[in-house]
Order: C-alpha cells, then structure tokens, then sequence
C-alpha cells in the first residue's frame, strides 16, 4: 500500500512539473510571437552586414511567412526554457540521490547551461557572420554589364539553416560533457575515440543532412563542426588521462 501511494506521489509531483514545463513553454511563446518583429530583425542582421545588400527576405508561397514566425517562435521558445526543463528534472529526481550525486548532478547541469548559451554566442557572433559573408560576397568573375546573378532569399530556408545551426551547435558544444561524463564513468577510451573516428566523420554528416536543408554546402557547414568537436574531445581525452596518471603518481 505503501508503495502504490509513494508512486502515486511521485506521478502527481511529475505531472505538476510537466505542467509548469508546458505553462513556460506557452508564456513564452506568446511573448516570442508579440515580439516576433525584433527577433526577425536579430536573425537577419548577419545578413545586412559586410556590405552584402540584402534588405529583404521574399515568399512565395500564402502561407509561407505564418509557417516560418511559427518555427521562429517555437525555437526561440525552446531555447529558453530548456534551463527550466533541467531544473523540474533535477529536483524530480532529487530525492532519490545521495548527496555527493546531487552536486556533481547540479554542476553538469549547470556546466551544460553554459555551454548552451555559449554556442549561441558563438555561432551569432562569429560562426554566421563569416559563412554569411563568404556566400554572400562569392564572386563568379562575371562581368556586371552583360550578366548579374543577385541573391533572393526565402524566408522560410533562412528560418530552417538558421534554427537548425543553432540546435547543432546546441548539441555539439555538449559533446565536451558528454564525453567527460563517459571517460569518468570509464565507458569510453582515447584509443575508441581515435579508433571510430572514421565512423564518427560518417555520423557527422548524417547528422548534418538531417539537421540542414536539402543542400551539399549546408550539410557541409553543420558537418564540419561537428568533427572539429570530435576532435577536441580526443585532445581533451587525452589531457584528462594524462592528468589522472599524473595525480595517482604523486
């Protein structure tokens, strides 16, 4: 009897905590969709820069610009509320942890936070403007005054590489935790990793075609961070290792 009622306890708290989740997830996505004139205003900006001349996106479909506000809000909405999604799933599981759990749980937590926000910084601040830059600025060595090739771009391909780029740098920067977490838990090696790295540059650009519009070059421009990271990981791997020889020799 017991028992049951301890579950049933543990099925009201999740419910609960799946409800605030989804309260969260609905406030901001209003707030997101009321303020959708300036969160389309920060995604293009990449493209108004390094004197690109690109001013506008087009549609050509009715329904198009609704659909791409839509995925715009909702990325933007998930983006923020994941911290909040870590911290209900954090102390659900809380009180079935010892304590030394619980902090090194919490600092994952927070480590991966942090990553997240990092990610984006990055690809906004340094990993767009430069690809944005190239592709924009590409020159065919054509002659201007018998042929001009201008860019127009749909609103909703913008949308798509955009939020994809994003959500793969999301989950790339977390490669670094993930891997840790693996080498303390001695599930992985150095030696596996560089072992399938092979694999790994295959997996990578699966990844890329699944995360990218229907194109080589962005499934490319997803891929390639994707094994830079790997690669990383092995460095780091291999710091970490030389570092446990080094404590358990003094």
């Amino acid at each position: 009897m017991s028992k049951n009622y301890i579950l049933f306890n543990h099925l009201e708290e999740l419910k609960y905590r799946f409800l605030y989740i989804l309260i969260s997830f609905i406030f901001n996505f209003i707030s997101f969709y009321f303020f959708l004139g300036e969160i389309t205003y920060l995604i293009i900006k990449p493209l108004t820069l390094n004197n690109s001349k690109i001013h506008e996106l087009i549609y050509t479909d009715m329904s198009e610009a609704f659909f791409a506000s839509i995925k715009l809000s909702i990325s933007f909405t998930i983006i923020i509320i994941i911290p909040i999604i870590l911290y209900h799933l954090y102390f659900f599981f809380l009180p079935g942890m010892y304590m030394h759990e619980k902090n090194k749980v919490f600092k994952y937590i927070i480590v991966s936070i942090t990553l997240m926000y990092i990610s984006l910084l990055f690809v906004y601040n340094f990993f767009i403007p430069i690809v944005w830059d190239f592709f924009l600025n590409y020159d065919f060595n054509l002659n201007n005054n018998l042929f001009r090739i201008s860019f127009e771009g749909k609103i909703i391909e913008y949308v798509n590489l955009v939020t994809n780029i994003f959500f793969t740098f999301i989950f790339c920067f977390q490669f670094p935790l993930i891997f840790f977490i693996f080498l303390k838990l001695k599930l992985i090696s150095t030696n596996n990793l560089k072992k399938y790295r092979s694999l790994n540059i295959v997996f990578c650009f699966i990844l890329g075609a699944l995360f990218s519009p229907p194109d080589v070059i962005s499934q490319i421009l997803i891929a390639i961070p994707l094994c830079f990271m790997y690669e990383l990981n092995i460095i780091f791997s291999l710091y970490l290792s030389n570092l446990e020889g080094y404590l358990e020799n003094t």
